[in-house]
């Protein structure tokens, strides 16, 4: 769990974290490097399942993750990561 909620510095950033996280959902922007642009995917299908290793037993399981259910989501975490990221840059001058 994190110490703090909002990455951001500056009350400013977060609001304009939120306009431009609400543009892009309203866009349907797919942000890319993040493997949910269809370009990325592998066989130009977006993954059905996902191996995933658990505890200290490195326990192997497979997830299933139905396009319909997953792929929205993973775009909208994708677009919010890929706007934090860009704001946090701008926050430390580095943009």
């Amino acid at each position: 769990m994190p110490l703090i909620a909002n990455p951001f510095e500056l009350i400013n950033a977060y609001q304009a974290f939120t306009l431009a996280f609400q543009q892009a959902c309203d866009e349907g922007k797919i942000p890319t490097s993040y493997g949910v642009a269809e370009e990325e995917w592998v066989d130009r299908s977006y993954p059905e399942r996902e191996v995933i290793t658990v505890g200290r037993s490195k326990q192997v399981h497979k997830v299933g993750m139905p396009f319909v259910v997953w792929w929205p989501r993973a775009v909208l975490w994708a677009n919010s990561l890929d706007i934090m990221l860009h704001i946090c840059l701008i926050e430390l001058g580095e943009l």
